[in-house]
């Protein structure tokens, strides 16, 4: 990447003038960009959140605790698995009525049912040799989002504040996008076919959806 942009909006001027071209970059150039944006505003977000409960008299949402982060992260990998995975589970583990928006709609019957069906048509997709890599950008952007939705959902459904959640499950989306890649070739190049190593990550990618999602004991 030539230049690294000051904000997203810097994309298209910077291609226009010459100084580098987003359409050349790789998908590390892209995390590079994308991430340190998310952390802005996400922190802008938390701020602003506090500001405003400090001002109304409202308390903040609670820090979320390192089991809570933990099962962000396994949020996150599973999403970065199959991006649909980590949502998934948070609404197969959630019920209409639930604290936080995302929770409750993702459990409620229509929730559940469509992030179901997206679920079990990437898992087939994701087998056919016309897939475009994960690492492409939209792709790997959608891993990213999709990971950090996951760990919000299930932040606020438990009642902790969802920022460092939030991203602790965009990094771990980013990993594991990065690791199944690698996994798939290395299949691929012992058997002669990534099958293998893709449904090795199907398994993997429900067990992190489960861990992450599940509820915490009472």
């Amino acid at each position: 990447m030539g230049s690294a942009p000051s904000d997203g909006s810097a994309d298209v001027p910077l291609a226009a003038f010459g100084v580098s071209d987003p359409r050349t970059w790789s998908a590390i150039d892209w995390v590079g960009d994308a991430v340190p944006h998310l952390v802005y505003g996400l922190v802008t977000h938390a701020t602003l959140t506090a500001a405003a409960a400090a001002e109304e008299g409202r308390t903040a949402p609670v820090r979320a605790p390192l089991p809570v982060l933990l099962r962000a992260a396994a949020l996150g990998a599973a999403s970065g698995s199959r991006s649909s995975v980590g949502v998934t589970a948070v609404a197969l583990t959630s019920a209409r009525g639930d604290r936080g928006r995302l929770a409750s709609g993702l459990g409620s019957t229509a929730g559940t049912a469509v992030s179901g069906v997206l679920a079990l048509g990437e898992l087939v997709a994701d087998k056919l040799p016309t897939t475009p890599s994960r690492l492409a950008p939209p792709a790997l952007g959608g891993r990213i989002l999709l990971g950090g939705t996951a760990a919000v959902a299930e932040a606020r459904r438990d009642g902790h504040d969802p920022v460092l959640p939030a991203l602790v499950g965009a990094a771990g989306a980013i990993g594991a996008a990065l690791l199944g890649a690698r996994l798939r070739g290395v299949a691929a190049q012992r058997f002669g076919s990534d099958k293998p190593g893709a449904f090795l990550e199907d398994g993997i990618a429900a067990a992190l959806g489960w861990l992450g999602a599940r509820r915490p004991a009472v």
